[in-house]
This record gives C-alpha cells, sequence and structure tokens, in this order.
C-alpha cells in the first residue's frame, strides 16, 4: 500500500494524460462582486425570497410595483418616486406564473401584517414571458417587454454602462446602450446551453446546489469543453469524470462554456465594450460564472446587488414614469388580495378569420368581465370582427395578387384537380402553375395555410431534421395525397429560377430541391399512396424547348396532354409570373413614392416568401410588426437591383439570397426603410447570408427573427418590442463599406497557405503549388484553440470545416513576422452546397480582423481559374489524384 500513488497523483496522471485545461483559474481580478444582503433578507415558508433595502415600522409604503415574470423565476420589485428599491421578491415560476404572482402578492400581504402598515401601489406593470397574461390578470398600467425594461433598471444602476449582458433561467440577452437608451439587442432562441437551466441541471447532476457551485469552483483552473449544444457540453461533463476530473473541474468548464455560448450565440460580431461590461439575471449571482466572463473577455465585470429582479426594477421605473408623464391618475391595478380569489383560465378558439387564435380568458373572482388575450389580429376583446391595420396593406395586396394573377382562363367545374402544397416555392410560382394547369384543362386545389395539423402531420412525417419549412411541405404534400377530390399532386422538383447577368447562379436551396423526393419517400414509408404524384425537373436556366421537353416527359402520359400543349400552358404560366411581379413592383414603387412625399418610416420585410407570407409558420409576424405603427413593405414589393451585390457577393448563387441581400443594400442607403430579417432555424443558405446581411446594413438597425417550430411568439414580441425601441432613436450612419477586393491573378511572392483538409492531400497540394514557383505550404492541423478561434469568428451555423480553416488560418497569420505577403487557397463552387460561399465569408472575417492584405486563391472557370495556367492546373489534379490513391488501403 506505500507503493501506490496517492488519490492526488492519480488524479494529476488522469487529467494530464486525457483533458486539456486552460492556462487561468476562474479567479475574479478586475471585478468586484457585491453583498447580496440588505437591511433584511429572509426566505419565507412558500420559499419566497424577500429583501428589505427600508421600511420603517408602521410607515405607509406609496410604491410603484414591477413584476417579471420569466420561464423558471417570478420577481416582484417595489420603488417609490425617486426610483429606489424599497423591496424585492424572488421566487420560482414552477410554469405556473398565475400561482407564482398570487404567492408574490401573499409575500406582500404578509409583509404588511409584519411591519404594521399598509403598501400602496401607485401604478404596477409586468415584463418578461408571461408579462401578457399576469398583466391582464393583476390589472397592470403598462406590459413592456423585458429587453426594454432591463435597460431601464441597469442605466440607473450604473448611468455609463453600455454593454449588458443578461442571463435567465431559459432566456439570454444582449443590450448596446447609449446616451442611456438602447442601440441594439439580441436574444437567445431555442439552445439552452448558454442559460442557467443547463447550470442547475449539471450542478444537481453533480451533488451541488446551483447557489452553491460559485464558491466552490471559484480558484479551480477548468478543463476546455465545447460549447456547441447541451448535448455536447452533457457529454465533456461526463468524460471529465471519467478521466479523473473533480466535480468542481468539471462544473468549472460548464461555467467556460456557458460563457462562451452566450458570446458566440447572442453576442457574436456586435459591439461590446473593451472595459466594462454589466451582467444581469439570476445566473450574475454565481461569482465563478462572473469570473469565466472576466477571463475570457479580459474586462472589469459589473454585477449589481439587485441583479437578479432587475427587469422587475427596471419595468416598475418605466411604469412609474410613464404614469407620471401622462398624469395619471387611479391605477389599474386589481389589489394585492389576488391570492384570495379563484382565478380560473379557459381558453376559446376565435372563428373570425382563417387564423384561428386561442384566445385565453381569465374568470377572476369578484371581476366582473373577464381579460382575454391571443387576438393575433391585434383587435381589441369587445370587438367582433377582425381588425385590419393600415400598416399590413402592402402584406394583403400581394396576397391578393398572388391569388388571382393566374387565374383567367375558364375551367369546367368537373375538370380533374391538381393539388398544390402551400408551401415553398408555390409561395412564389403559384401564378405560373396555376395558369399552367388552368391552360391544361385541369382546376387547381392549394392545400392551405398552414395550421396545426398540417403542422403536427410534417414534424411526425419527417425522416430527418430538415429545416422547419420543409417538414412543413411534407405535411402539405401529405394532406393533398389523402384528401378526396384531388387528382395530382403536383410537387415539382425545382433546380435553378432564371439566370440573371449580374450573378453566377440562380440556385434553389438543396432541401428545396430535394422536396419532391423527400415528399415521396414520406409517403411511402407511412404506407400512403404516390402514384398520384407529379415530379418533373424544372431548371429555368434552361431553354424553353429543354424545360417543355422535360416537363412533357414527366407530365404528358399522365395529363394525357402533347408537348405542344404544354409549350402553349408554360408560355401562358411565365406570362401570368411576370404579370404578378410586375404588378409587385409597381405597386412597391407607389408606397415608396408616397413615403417619400410624407415622409413615413417604412419596415422593409426580407426573407424566403415561405417565411413572409405563410401565417401557420411565422406566427402572424408580419400582421404584429405593422400593428406597432410601421407599414410593412414586403421584399417582393421592390424589384431586384442585383448590380447592388457587386464583386463581394456575385457569386451568392442562391435565388432568394440574392434578391434578400440586394433589398438590404437598398434598405441600408435609403433614410426612410428599416430592415426585418425573418429566417428559420436551421436554414443552410442563412447561416452564411445572414453575416453577409450585417454586413451590408452596417450600423443601421437589423432585426433577425430566427421561425422555428415551437409555435409561440412570446420571444418573437420581446425582440420586435425592443427593435422599435431602437428605432426611435436617432439613426446611426451605416459607416464604412469593406472594399470591394479584386483578388490578384499573381501570387507568386506570396506566402501561400494550403487548409487542412486531407491527412495527404493538403501536403500534395502545396508540392504542385512548389513546382511551379509557389512559396506554398500546408498549414497545421486543427487544435481546440484554432477551433474555438474559428467558432468565435463565425456565427455558428455555418458548415463546421469553414469555421476550422479560417481558425487555424487566423492562428497561423498572427505569429506571422510582419512585412511578408500572404494568400489562402480556398476552392469554390457555384452552388447549391455552402462551400461556394466559404471564400465569401472568410474575405469578410480577414477583413474584419485586420487582414485585408491576405489574399484568397479560389479558381474556378467563372474566374477563369484566378490565373492559374493550364499546366499549374494539370499538375493540380495529378496531386488530387495521388491524394486518392494514398486513401486507398490496398495502393500499391
Amino acid at each position: 500500500p506505500g507503493r501506490l500513488p496517492s488519490a492526488e497523483s492519480l488524479h494529476k496522471i488522469a487529467t494530464s494524460s486525457d483533458l486539456e485545461f486552460h492556462s487561468w483559474p476562474l479567479t475574479l481580478e478586475k471585478s468586484q462582486y457585491p453583498d447580496f444582503r440588505l437591511a433584511e433578507s429572509f426566505t419565507d415558508a412558500e420559499g419566497s425570497e424577500i429583501r428589505i433595502v427600508s421600511w420603517p415600522h408602521g410607515q405607509v409604503l406609496r410604491v410603484y410595483l414591477g413584476i417579471d415574470i420569466g420561464s423558471t423565476s417570478t420577481k416582484l420589485a417595489l420603488i417609490n418616486d425617486k426610483d429606489e428599491l424599497v423591496l424585492d421578491v424572488y421566487r420560482k415560476t414552477a410554469g405556473d406564473p398565475v400561482g407564482a404572482t398570487q404567492k408574490l402578492c401573499r409575500a406582500l400581504r404578509d409583509l404588511e401584517a409584519k411591519k404594521g402598515a399598509r403598501i400602496e401601489i401607485l401604478g404596477a406593470g409586468t415584463t418578461g414571458s408571461g408579462r401578457k397574461i399576469v398583466g391582464e390578470v393583476i390589472g397592470a398600467d403598462a406590459i413592456i417587454n423585458e429587453i426594454s425594461a432591463h435597460v431601464a433598471g441597469a442605466t440607473f444602476t450604473d448611468p455609463s454602462v453600455d454593454t449588458i449582458f443578461e442571463i435567465g433561467g431559459q432566456d439570454a440577452k444582449y443590450m448596446h446602450v447609449v446616451d442611456g437608451h438602447i442601440r441594439d439587442a439580441n436574444m437567445n432562441y431555442v439552445c439552452a446551453a448558454g442559460t442557467g437551466s443547463f447550470i442547475e441541471e449539471q450542478a444537481n447532476k453533480l451533488g451541488y446546489k446551483v447557489a452553491d457551485v460559485g464558491p466552490a469552483v471559484l480558484g479551480v483552473r477548468p478543463p476546455r469543453a465545447t460549447d456547441r449544444c447541451t448535448v455536447f457540453m452533457e457529454q465533456d461533463v461526463v468524460r471529465f469524470i471519467e478521466a479523473g476530473a473533480t466535480r468542481e473541474e468539471a462544473l468549472a468548464a460548464v461555467m467556460v462554456a456557458v460563457a462562451k455560448n452566450y458570446l458566440n450565440k447572442v453576442v457574436g460580431n456586435r459591439y461590446r465594450s473593451r472595459k466594462r461590461i454589466m451582467f444581469q439575471g439570476a445566473t450574475a449571482r454565481n461569482k465563478a460564472l462572473v469570473a469565466a466572463f472576466e477571463r475570457l473577455l479580459d474586462v472589469e465585470v459589473v454585477v449589481s446587488p439587485y441583479c437578479h429582479v432587475m427587469g422587475a426594477f427596471g419595468v416598475a421605473r418605466l411604469v412609474r414614469q410613464a404614469m407620471q408623464e401622462k398624469g395619471a391618475g387611479k391605477t389599474r391595478f386589481r389589489g394585492l388580495d389576488l391570492d384570495q380569489r379563484k382565478i380560473n383560465l379557459r381558453k376559446e378558439v376565435c372563428t373570425l378569420c382563417q387564423n384561428d387564435c386561442t384566445i385565453t380568458f381569465a374568470e377572476i373572482e369578484g371581476i366582473e368581465d373577464a381579460p382575454s388575450w391571443g387576438y393575433m389580429c391585434g383587435r381589441e376583446p369587445n370587438e367582433q370582427r377582425v381588425r385590419k391595420s393600415p400598416h399590413d396593406r402592402a402584406l394583403r395586396l400581394r396576397q391578393r395578387l398572388w391569388r388571382e394573377a393566374g387565374a383567367g382562363v375558364q375551367v369546367p367545374d368537373n375538370a380533374p384537380v391538381v393539388g398544390l402544397p402551400q408551401s415553398l416555392l408555390t409561395y412564389t410560382y403559384y401564378p405560373l402553375w396555376h395558369r399552367f394547369f388552368n391552360t391544361l384543362g385541369f382546376r387547381v386545389k392549394l392545400s392551405g395555410p398552414t395550421t396545426d395539423e398540417i403542422r403536427e402531420l410534417g414534424l411526425r412525417m419527417a425522416g430527418a431534421d430538415f429545416c422547419f419549412p420543409a417538414k412543413l411541405a411534407l405535411g402539405h404534400v401529405a394532406k393533398l395525397a389523402t384528401v378526396e377530390g384531388v387528382d395530382f399532386v403536383f410537387v415539382p422538383h425545382m433546380k435553378n429560377t432564371p439566370a440573371t447577368r449580374e450573378t453566377t447562379g440562380t440556385a434553389v436551396c438543396p432541401y428545396v430541391q430535394g422536396t419532391a423526393a423527400a415528399s415521396r419517400t414520406a409517403l411511402l414509408m407511412n404506407h400512403m399512396d404516390t402514384s398520384r404524384t407529379l415530379s418533373p425537373l424544372v431548371d429555368m436556366r434552361m431553354r424553353e424547348r429543354d424545360i417543355v421537353k422535360m416537363l412533357s416527359e414527366d407530365l404528358g402520359r399522365p395529363l394525357g396532354r402533347s408537348s405542344r400543349d404544354i409549350r402553349k400552358a408554360w408560355r401562358a404560366g411565365l406570362r401570368a409570373q411576370s404579370d404578378f411581379e410586375q404588378r409587385c413592383y409597381e405597386e412597391g414603387r407607389k408606397i415608396l413614392e408616397e413615403a417619400t412625399a410624407k415622409k413615413e418610416k417604412l419596415i422593409l420585410l426580407v426573407g424566403r416568401p415561405y417565411n413572409l407570407y405563410d401565417a401557420g409558420a411565422n406566427l402572424g409576424l408580419p400582421q404584429k410588426i405593422a400593428d406597432l405603427g410601421r407599414t410593412v413593405l414586403p421584399m417582393d414589393f421592390i424589384k431586384p437591383e442585383l448590380w447592388r451585390l457587386g464583386i463581394r457577393y456575385r457569386n451568392a448563387f442562391w435565388s432568394y439570397g440574392q434578391k434578400i441581400l440586394a433589398a438590404l443594400e437598398k434598405a441600408a442607403e435609403s433614410e426612410l426603410i428599416d430592415a426585418i430579417y425573418l429566417t428559420n432555424f436551421s436554414c443552410g443558405p442563412d447561416s452564411f447570408l445572414l453575416s453577409f446581411a450585417e454586413e451590408i446594413m452596417g450600423k443601421r438597425p437589423l432585426l433577425v427573427l430566427e421561425l422555428d417550430e415551437h409555435g409561440a411568439d412570446a420571444g418573437y414580441m420581446t425582440r420586435l418590442e425592443a427593435y422599435f425601441d431602437v428605432l426611435r432613436r436617432p439613426r446611426p450612419d451605416r459607416g464604412p463599406r469593406a472594399r470591394a477586393h479584386e483578388e490578384p491573378t499573381d501570387l507568386r511572392g506570396y506566402t501561400l497557405w494550403i487548409p487542412p483538409m486531407h491527412q495527404f492531400g493538403t501536403r500534395l497540394v502545396a508540392a504542385a503549388f512548389r513546382q511551379h514557383g509557389y512559396d506554398a505550404h500546408a498549414l497545421p492541423d486543427e487544435d481546440r484553440e484554432s477551433f474555438e478561434l474559428g467558432r468565435s469568428l463565425t456565427r455558428g451555423s455555418e458548415c463546421l470545416p469553414c469555421a476550422l480553416t479560417i481558425g487555424t488560418l487566423i492562428k497561423t497569420l498572427r505569429k506571422q513576422p510582419p512585412g511578408k505577403k500572404h494568400a489562402f487557397f480556398m476552392p469554390s463552387s457555384k452552388g447549391p452546397c455552402r462551400f461556394g460561399q466559404y471564400t465569401v465569408l472568410h474575405r469578410q472575417i480577414l477583413d474584419r480582423e485586420g487582414f485585408e492584405d491576405v489574399a484568397i486563391l479560389a479558381p474556378a472557370s467563372n474566374n477563369a481559374y484566378q490565373g492559374l495556367d493550364s499546366m499549374m492546373r494539370r499538375t493540380l489534379f495529378k496531386a488530387s489524384c495521388a491524394r486518392t490513391s494514398f486513401s486507398k488501403p490496398n495502393a500499391r
């Protein structure tokens, strides 16, 4: 036994061999951590944490009330008429926001009894994800988004703050403040890896209460862990323990991973102070997480003793200001006795329009009228018809034109019916196919707007994790395949839209291209009929005769129509499509001219049409944007000026992407147009296009809303309301544009770096270049440092090789002596795979990081192979072939 190594030695052996640690421990060097104890602090019998700043016995409190209802915790703050905090209460929501609020009221009434004095509420406001439901129940004077509330609280606590981080139980927020007003903001989406709930879950698994994690982990050197998502982070924790790491080291790794996830996914490339950052939310009470941010950013992290109730404090301030400015008299607050009243929530479906909104009614004991909410059209409860906002007239007009443009051909009532799924490209090309099939003598039936039934059907039928719109498309196809009266279901395999002179390609994204095959497979897997499905290949870059030939091969026999019939119908469909597009452009021109004459500010809504116009997928957000008071101009109402893409984005080969970027170029130049970008979770093209969009807009405001399949609008409305707060401030200049690069065609004299894309191929390609006089070198293999660097420089949703290669390049360039010229070899393509966008994003990152003079060698047919002569290209081809032979296990 005396010869056995000690436990400390065993731990050292295990961790040194299997784990990689950060070079620093989690300590606070620049930041001052507050004392959270106030004059009185205690926890009541129901688990509410109560802190009193000042309340002399027997003194009546005349205060303003703020309640922040979050997904995991509910907070209350009372302030006086000087915006000074009097007391706060913090408790778990436990999935019952109304019940949690009732317990807050009970805690206040218990305090009244204890202090021998009453609390007089002068005004009340709510914020947080449950702000609407609780606001209606308590009779709030104001219901305010949590971003604005947090800014109001932070700027009172520290007027000089300009960067605010907030991490709650499920939500994480970033806020940039200028002169006390919000300039930019962002929130997390579905990923919970950067939130407090994940920390609590991991702490519990490792035997710690979440409140004890900070003291236990402080001073510990953390192992390096991934920050991609909860699944991988959990796997890392298990791996650390199995490798011999202590529980404290594993939790230290969680702290750093959560901070990195927040920085990469919520802050991204947005502005942040290089000196001081304010950190808010209940997670800011975790001293180790504060230390993780300090270590990663090398800045002072400011934490207020009120950090966990800052939203409630902020909304109380905003209510006090609003009521005093308006000279409001009596508050609408229903009273602190809400805990003694029975509150019953019931739901009804509004059938006044196709939205089929689920309306919630709160039946409160002693209150005659039941408050209600959930009206997607924005109507008041006592209104008995759908409210139509004047600001969404362009949206309504676009949809009317879309439905009517393909009509006009009389078809007998007993004609066969072709069903079109109302999804994906149908939102663009319905006029074409409507007229096409009518001309052939067929009636056309749409599957209709997305409903809950179609949504659930699509999610159930998806055999892989497609993007949300692709899943919805499967639901629409399945509905048509099973409905009576539909003779054929038309799901074309559409490859490209019409070619343009300004761009290298007009591809449709791979998921949309593959919808026909995916639909057929999904129907077969679910034992549904596929015999009536029509899926011709349509490539609109081709000559008319080739398109007609392919349509005839797939449609002629089942429809009983000749090639001549199909050619006539195709031409008629193209005319209808062109008429529709020209009408849209003309209506858009009128709206822009009218806005210019009135100096009216507009909201340009950009995104793929199936995100903009499918109310069942976008939760009616376009209409809700209009309800906020600005006319919404859909992207289809602006004629694409593709020349605006220039050299930098000429190879943005996705058709919709080109239109999005061109429209944003126009918005960035205009003083009247602000932009909102509707995208969807897991959109491959947008993983690159969003970075391009942000560069185009510069310092101009741009709100990105990422749709997903979860079906709740609270988070979106928070972002929208905060964005409109931004728009009320003076609009910043666009800022300097990145210079357009004409990459050099002769790179002799440069150090040419070859990315590590293959075990042998990288060195073979470098040798091929050296044979022709280039100073070419293979970049080193990726490691943890280059991976983390690449992830920090990108959005995180791009292809992994894109982040790995740029991370390795930047790491290498930073080590090179000054004065030398460098170039990066990165092939390209013309789509539809995202690989063709690597060079565009890499160029953007290099420019942003101060490497504007580093050239990119991206030889392709569309750029004459960037000066590489035929002999050089032959040698590269031979090197590629040699790489293949090396890869074969039995190669000789």
